[in-house]
């Protein structure tokens, strides 16, 4: 259960903001997420620096590897029908990668991880963990990704060419309702982050 408190100190201006950060959201009015900072909770990161973090505009904390934030959790849970749309850059090796996890929050998340070689689908929840699917890609230090999510199913193309898919178990599809967050991830030792340069919702 959530609530939102209204205090003494409480404005206006931010009980509305608050008020839209918990608003049911269409995927379809989701737009251009990285271009805004107050949709976005991240994890690792002291500063709450939202998406700059996953667009390279600001640095993550000293001794981080591993940054990851989503995007309107409360506004997102009833998500069942979207696709989302990426560009990432700055792939490097295997030292790195960034992610995707689609159905966020539910009891069947999917995560897709890419990095300059490969890329791999590992579906959550009782019936998928350790279910991981991969495809080769060719390399490259930066990609397109799209991964349509359905009830049914987890899609995912890669520069214009599918790459794996996941489908959903013997489960309501309430239980895999959710939306997204990203992360990106570095743990070489030059410090070399990569970035989301795009995303898109539809």
């Amino acid at each position: 259960m959530q609530r939102l408190e209204v205090t003494r100190g409480t404005t206006p201006a931010g009980l509305l903001r608050e008020l839209a950060r918990w608003a049911p959201l269409e995927p379809r009015d989701a737009g251009r997420p990285l271009t805004r900072r107050a949709d976005w909770s991240t994890a690792g990161d002291p500063w709450q620096a939202g998406p700059g973090v996953l667009t390279g505009e600001i640095p993550p904390a000293d001794g981080t590897d591993y940054v990851s934030a989503d995007h309107l959790p409360l506004a997102t849970a009833d998500w069942t029908h979207y696709r989302l749309r990426a560009t990432v850059d700055r792939l490097r090796g295997t030292s790195n990668s960034v992610g995707i996890t689609v159905r966020a929050g539910s009891e069947h998340p999917v995560a897709l991880s890419v990095g300059r070689n490969t890329a791999s689908l590992t579906p959550g929840g009782r019936d998928g963990a350790g279910d991981r699917r991969t495809c080769r890609l060719d390399p490259a230090a930066t990609h397109r990704i799209t991964v349509s999510v359905t009830p049914r199913q987890v899609r995912v193309s890669i520069d214009g060419d599918p790459c794996t898919a996941v489908r959903a178990g013997r489960w309501r599809a309430a239980e895999g309702a959710g939306g997204f967050s990203l992360n990106v991830r570095d743990e070489g030792a030059r410090r070399q982050w990569p970035r989301f340069t795009l995303l898109t919702v539809e």
